[in-house]
């Protein structure tokens, strides 16, 4: 962007980061607090860079500001609402003679200071995920797992009832993972 080396200590490139978090609608409407179905959609928009760190090698940084377009019928809605810190890696493991690899990749994203959703009852003020996968790859397919460990996924306190059912939005997940590389 401005044709200078900016690099500093590990930070080594600089660049406009943007970032779209998309959920689907509810079917039935378990989500919305008029009868329309809510849905999640926030655009993200701040500053990123690529950051060499030891054993990981390169990996990705970001920090962005939330406009919350769609956010399951809370007062966020339609509001720059908050902060989104994420940090990504993939690292290869071992190489295989016919050129395969495994690779050990994943992202942590920590969503902070959301105000307005944190007045809503059942709601925080931030959210936390950090997936971690260990995967096969070669040059079309990707096969891997994938375990990931959330606390209050989507700004909903866990245990809360903020949208008539009950929150479980603390835990841990796994994840069996093929995809095909285009």
């Amino acid at each position: 962007m401005t044709g200078k080396d900016l690099s500093v200590g590990p930070f080594r490139e600089w660049y406009v980061s943007t970032w779209i978090k998309a959920g689907d609608n509810s079917s039935d409407n378990s989500f919305s607090k008029t009868g329309d179905s809510g849905g999640l959609w926030h655009n993200g928009i701040g500053i990123g860079t690529d950051v060499d760190l030891p054993w990981y090698g390169t990996t990705g940084l970001n920090l962005l500001a939330t406009y919350k377009r769609e956010d399951y019928q809370s007062s966020g809605e339609g509001k720059w609402d908050g902060y989104s810190l994420q940090w990504n890696w993939f690292k290869p493991l071992h190489f295989f003679e016919n050129g395969t690899f495994v690779s050990y990749q994943g992202y942590v994203t920590y969503d902070f200071g959301a105000d307005e959703i944190a007045e809503d009852a059942g709601r925080t003020k931030d959210s936390l995920q950090m997936y971690n996968g260990i995967y096969w790859h070669n040059n079309s397919w990707a096969i891997g797992y994938g375990l990931k460990v959330y606390n209050n996924m989507a700004n909903f306190d866990d245990g809360s009832s903020a949208t008539g059912v009950t929150q479980d939005t603390s835990g841990v997940g796994h994840y069996f993972d093929i995809g095909y590389k285009f």
